[in-house]
C-alpha cells in the first residue's frame, strides 16, 4: 500500500509479503475492543511510512511467521507471532502503539473475568508470550485480567513476559497460586504496571491482593455498613458531627461482596490511599448522597449502583481517581434519577462497560478541570432528562454507539472543555420527545469539526413521535434517518469515527476545531518555594498522565529544607521528591531555615511549644482505647495527624513510618552512608532514618537489596523493630519468659520473630486483638503503633 485509504471490516490474508509505504489503512472489526478484523501475512510485514489500525483483538489482529519489520509510520495493533520448533509451538503477542487489552474466552465476546492466560498451557503443548516493545503502551482496563498463574513449575514469569513499553494496569494482574510476597515483588519488578489497578494471588484460603508496586493490601469478602460506626484494617466508618457518615478507605481490597451502604444520610468516601472492591451500592431508602474524595483511587471491577425512592446525587471530587469495569447507575424508583458530578482539576472517572450502557443518570456534569471517560459497547453517557455539560476546561471521552445520549435534556460543552467521541452511529443522539424545541435549547456546542453540520430528523416509527438531533457530514455520504427500537432509536447517516469538539487552539476565530485523536491528558504540579531556598522545575509544571515527575529541592547557602510539604501533608526535609504514575493534579511546597545556632534553637523552642500542646482531632473521642496514646505521641511529636482534624487511627502504618518515628526519638543523627536497599530512594522522607536504622542493625529488609519502606508493617515485625532498637540503646531485652505462648495462634509466629514478640508480650509492649489471638502477621494500624510507642516511651526507654 503506498497511498490512499482503506477501511474494511473484513479479515486480509496475504500471501506474499505486505508493505505499507503510505496512506491509511483500517481494519476495525466489528468496531468494539472485543475483536477486531485480522490481516494474515506468510511473508514479511514491511512498514516505512503510513498509518495502520486495526481491531484490537486479544488473539492479535497482525498474524505472521515473522516479526514486524517496522522503520516509520504509525501502528496501532495487536500482532501474533507464530514460531514452531518441533513438536514445541509459541504464540507471541506483541501490541503495537496504543493498545487495550481486550475480552476473550472460549464462548466468544462479552464481559468476563478470564482474559488471556500466558504461560505453557497444558495439554496443547504451547507457549503464549507477552513482549510489549519499546515505545508501545498495553492498557488493563478496569474489569479485566491480565492472567499470568499458568506457567508450568519452574517455568519463570521473565521466560513469557517483556515489557520494554509501558504497561498501565487499571484491572487486575493474576499471579502464580500461592506466590510469596518476595516472589510478587520478583515478578512486578519484570512486568513494571502502573495504574491505578491491582494483582492478585489466588491462594487455598482466599486471594491475597497487592498494588501495582508490590505492597501488600488488606483482605476483606465484604463491607457491609449500616447506622453503626465500625472500623477494622483499612477501613473506618464514622458519624459525621455534621451530620451523615463518613468511609475511610486504605490499602483495601473488598471481593465479590463488595461494598455496600445501608444508611439513609449522606455519605463521604475518603480515599486514603489505593482501594478495590467488585462493587459499590448504596440503596439509599429515601434519596441518597455520596461523594467521594480525598487523596488515593478507586477500582471497581464492576460498577456503581445509587438507588433511592426519589433520586440524588454521585460526586466524583477533589483531584480523585475512580476506574470502573461495569455500570454506573444513578436512579430512582419515581423516575427522576439522580445526578452524576465529576468535578476538579485532576479528578477522573473511567469507565469500561463492554455488555451496555456505560453510565445512566438524569443528568452529568463535567467540570473544573476534570476528565471521563467511557468505553462502552451501546451508548456511553445516557442522560435521561437532566442533559449533559462539560464545563471549566474539562473533558468527556466517550467510545461506544452513541457517545451522548439524552432525553430532553440540552447537551453543553464550553470553549474551554473538550467532547471526543468515538461512535459507531453518531456523536450524539438528542432526543425531544416534545417535537417543541429549537436547536439552541437542545445543543450548545463552541466548536464542532469542519465539514460537519447539526442535523435533527423526526422519528414516526410504532406510533412514537420525536425529534432527534445529531451531526452528519456534509455532504451527507446517506440519507439521513432514524428507526425506533424498544431500546433506542438509531440514526443512519451520522458521522461515525472520531470526532472532536472542542476549540481550535490555532483558529483565528475560534470557532471550528479539527477532528482527530484526542491529545494526551496533563496535569498540573504546582511547585513552590519559600524564602531561603529553590525548588526545580518551579510553577505550574505539565505533566503527561502516568508519567513520573522529579521535584529538586536546594537550600541557599545559610539555610537548609524546613520542611516539604506534598498536596498539605508533610514529607520530611527532603531535597527531592518524585510523583510517580501521575493520574491528577498536585502541589509541593519547601519551607527553608537559617543554619544559624541560635536560630536553630528558637526553631526548636517553638516546635517544643508547639509539641506541647494536645491537638484534637475529630476521629479520636473520649472514650476511644488509643485517645491517650494519641496524644502522647502528638505531643511528643512522634506522630502526626493525617490532617489537621484526623488522626485516622484505624489505618496502616508502614514500615518507613516506624523507623522514621524511631529516628526521631533518637534525635535525628546521621548515617555514615546512603542505605543500600535498592528501593529507598535519596531525598525519600524516610531515606535518612533507614540508613541510620541498617547500620545499628535495627532493621535489615526482606533480603536481595529489599525493605518495602512502603509495606504495611506487621505486629511481629513491630516488635523486632523496637527489640533491636532497644539492644541498641543497651536495655534489658532479657525479659522474655513463656507469656507469648498463652495466645491460641502463637504457632503462627514467624521463626525469626519468637524472640522479639516474647519480650514484647512480656513486657506489656504488645497485647492480644480480642478470643486470645497475638495476630503476629496482621498489620498494626496507627491506633496500635501510639499505644505501643507509649507504652515503649514509658515502660522501657524512661
Amino acid at each position: 500500500m503506498k497511498g490512499g485509504y482503506l477501511r474494511t471490516s473484513n479479515d486480509f490474508l496475504i500471501f506474499g509479503n505486505a508493505i505499507i509505504q503510505g496512506g491509511e489503512l483500517l481494519i476495525p472489526g466489528n468496531e468494539s475492543l472485543a475483536a477486531g478484523g485480522r490481516l494474515m501475512y506468510l511473508g514479511n510485514f514491511n512498514m516505512t511510512g503510513g498509518k495502520a489500525t486495526f481491531g484490537f483483538s486479544p488473539l492479535g489482529s497482525l498474524v505472521g511467521r515473522t516479526p514486524i519489520n517496522k522503520t516509520g509510520g504509525t501502528l496501532n495493533a495487536w500482532a501474533s507471532i507464530f514460531e514452531q520448533n518441533g513438536t514445541q509451538m509459541s504464540y507471541t503477542l506483541v501490541p503495537y502503539g496504543t493498545a487495550q487489552l481486550a475480552t476473550f474466552n472460549d464462548t466468544g465476546m462479552g464481559k468476563t473475568i478470564k482474559v488471556l492466560e500466558f504461560g505453557r498451557l497444558q495439554p496443547h503443548n504451547f507457549d503464549v508470550k507477552l513482549n510489549i516493545i519499546s515505545g508501545s503502551t498495553l492498557t488493563i482496563p478496569s474489569g479485566f485480567e491480565l492472567n499470568l498463574e499458568k506457567g508450568m513449575s519452574g517455568l519463570n514469569i521473565s521466560d513469557y513476559v517483556t515489557n520494554n513499553g509501558k504497561l498501565i494496569n487499571n484491572g487486575t494482574i493474576v499471579l502464580p497460586t500461592e506466590s510469596t510476597d518476595e516472589e510478587v515483588r520478583e515478578a512486578l519488578a519484570i512486568i513494571k504496571p502502573t495504574g491505578q489497578g491491582t494483582v492478585m494471588v489466588p491462594t487455598a484460603d482466599k486471594p491475597k491482593h497487592y498494588t501495582n508496586s508490590g505492597e501488600p493490601m488488606y483482605s476483606m469478602d465484604a463491607l457491609n455498613l449500616t447506622e453503626t460506626e465500625a472500623y477494622g484494617d483499612g477501613y473506618d466508618w464514622r458519624v459525621n458531627p455534621e451530620g451523615g457518615f463518613t468511609l475511610t478507605l486504605d490499602n483495601l481490597a473488598v471481593g465479590k461482596g463488595g461494598i455496600n451502604l445501608n444508611v439513609e444520610e449522606p455519605v463521604k468516601i475518603l480515599l486514603q490511599g489505593k482501594a478495590m472492591a467488585q462493587y459499590l451500592n448504596f440503596d439509599g431508602i429515601d434519596l441518597y448522597n455520596l461523594t467521594i474524595g480525598g487523596k488515593g483511587t478507586l477500582n471497581l471491577s464492576d460498577g456503581i449502583n445509587c438507588n433511592a425512592t426519589n433520586g440524588g446525587s454521585l460526586t466524583i471530587q477533589d483531584g480523585v481517581n475512580v476506574t470502573a469495569g461495569g455500570y454506573i447507575l444513578c436512579d430512582s424508583a419515581n423516575g427522576n434519577g439522580g445526578e452524576l458530578i465529576v468535578n476538579g482539576r485532576g479528578t477522573t472517572l473511567d469507565v469500561t462497560n463492554l455488555s451496555g450502557i456505560g453510565a445512566k443518570a438524569r443528568g452529568f456534569k463535567v467540570s473544573n478541570g476534570a476528565a471521563m471517560t467511557v468505553h462502552s459497547s451501546e451508548r456511553g453517557v445516557f442522560a435521561s432528562e437532566g442533559g449533559v455539560t462539560v464545563t471549566g476546561g474539562s473533558t468527556l471521552n466517550v467510545f461506544c454507539t452513541y457517545g451522548v445520549y439524552t432525553e430532553g435534556g440540552k447537551l453543553t460543552v464550553d470553549k474551554t472543555s473538550k467532547l471526543i467521541t468515538d461512535s459507531t452511529m453518531a456523536p450524539f443522539c438528542l432526543v425531544d420527545k416534545t417535537n417543541t424545541k429549537t436547536e439552541s435549547e437542545m445543543v450548545s456546542l463552541s466548536a464542532f469539526p469542519r465539514g460537519t453540520k447539526i442535523c435533527s430528523v423526526k422519528n414516526n416509527n410504532f406510533g412514537n413521535s420525536y425529534t432527534c438531533w445529531t451531526v452528519v457530514p456534509v455532504p451527507a455520504t446517506e440519507p439521513v434517518d432514524v428507526i425506533d427500537t424498544p431500546l433506542m432509536p438509531y440514526i443512519y447517516g451520522g458521522v461515525k469515527g472520531k470526532v472532536t469538539f472542542a476549540v481550535h487552539k490555532n483558529s483565528s476565530d475560534d470557532t471550528t476545531s479539527g477532528s482527530g485523536s484526542a491529545s494526551t491528558t496533563n496535569y498540573i504540579i504546582t511547585a513552590k518555594a519559600e524564602k531561603g531556598g529553590t525548588i526545580s522545575p518551579d510553577g505550574e509544571v505539565s505533566v503527561s498522565k502516568n508519567e513520573d515527575k522529579t521535584i529538586t529541592i536546594t537550600a541557599n547557602k545559610g539555610y537548609e529544607v524546613k520542611d516539604v510539604l506534598v498536596d498539605g501533608v508533610s514529607v520530611g526535609k527532603v531535597t527531592k521528591y518524585t510523583f510517580e504514575d501521575v493520574t491528577k493534579a498536585h502541589t509541593i511546597t519547601a519551607s527553608f531555615v537559617e543554619t544559624k545556632d541560635e536560630v536553630k534553637e528558637e526553631v526548636k523552642e517553638e516546635k517544643k511549644e508547639e509539641n506541647s500542646k494536645a491537638v484534637a482531632f475529630s476521629d479520636v473521642k473520649d472514650g476511644d482505647w488509643f485517645k491517650k496514646a494519641v496524644e502522647y505521641v502528638t505531643e511528643k511529636g512522634l506522630m502526626s495527624g493525617v490532617s489537621e482534624k484526623e488522626f485516622a487511627p484505624n489505618l496502616s502504618t508502614t514500615r518507613g513510618m516506624i523507623v522514621t518515628i524511631l529516628w526521631r526519638l533518637e534525635g535525628q543523627p546521621s548515617a555514615k552512608a546512603k542505605a543500600s536497599f535498592k528501593d529507598v530512594a535519596d531525598g525519600e522522607y524516610y531515606a535518612e532514618a533507614v540508613a541510620w536504622a541498617a547500620e545499628n542493625n535495627i532493621v535489615g529488609g526482606y533480603g536481595n537489596g529489599i525493605f518495602a519502606p512502603n509495606d504495611v508493617i506487621t505486629r511481629e515485625q513491630l516488635a523486632s523493630i523496637l527489640y533491636r532498637y532497644s539492644k541498641f540503646k543497651g536495655y534489658d531485652t532479657t525479659k522474655g519468659g513463656m507469656a507469648v505462648r498463652e495466645f491460641s495462634n502463637y504457632s503462627k509466629l514467624s521463626s525469626w520473630a519468637g524472640e522479639p514478640t516474647a519480650w514484647a508480650v512480656n513486657a506489656g509492649l504488645i497485647s492480644g486483638t480480642g478470643n486470645s489471638q497475638l495476630d503476629p502477621q496482621g498489620s498494626a494500624t496507627r491506633g496500635q503503633a501510639a499505644s505501643i510507642l507509649m507504652r515503649y516511651c514509658e515502660e522501657i526507654a524512661k
